[in-house]
């Protein structure tokens, strides 16, 4: 699989190296598939999340976001869903944070009406709770489920 800058959400001139960190975990989804199985990603929230909105939010939650700005004691992210922004506690993370940085964090809580998600550095997985009304459509790459494995089916 490829991914690049652009289908990072990168800004042009930057590495992704800058970016990512060999074994770091990303979700993304598959852009093309080509016939000799070389796929292209795009790894941008706003492609991740997409069908994903405010109400829906729940904690434990694990979701990519992009570094928005940066305040004093937070970080602002991006969820590439419209009306909707995350913070996240400075001291969640360690190392170098910077704008347009991708990362991956756990809904701590929100407020739908306000478009405001607390959240926290994805540390523990925690599977998403779906009798607090999220459905399986809901389901994106590196959510946490409890699951049972009833068929496995080759070729």
């Amino acid at each position: 699989a490829s991914v690049s800058s652009e289908q990072a959400g990168i800004a042009s001139g930057q590495k992704l190296t800058d970016h990512f960190a060999v074994g770091q975990y990303v979700a993304g989804v598959t852009l093309t598939e080509g016939e000799d199985k070389h796929r292209v990603l795009s790894l941008k929230p706003q492609v991740v999340n997409a069908g994903l909105k405010a109400e829906i939010f729940r904690p434990h939650m694990v979701l990519s976001a992009n570094v928005a700005a940066v305040e004093e004691h937070t970080y602002e992210l991006d969820f590439g869903i419209p009306g909707v922004r995350g913070l996240l506690p400075k001291k969640e993370l360690s190392g170098t944070v910077t704008i347009g940085d991708l990362i991956r964090v756990e809904v701590k809580s929100g407020s739908t009406s306000a478009g405001l998600v607390k959240c926290q550095a994805h540390r523990e997985p925690t599977p998403v709770d779906f009798s607090s009304g999220i459905s399986i459509k809901h389901v994106r790459p590196g959510f946490v489920v409890d699951a049972v494995v009833e068929l496995l089916q080759f070729g």
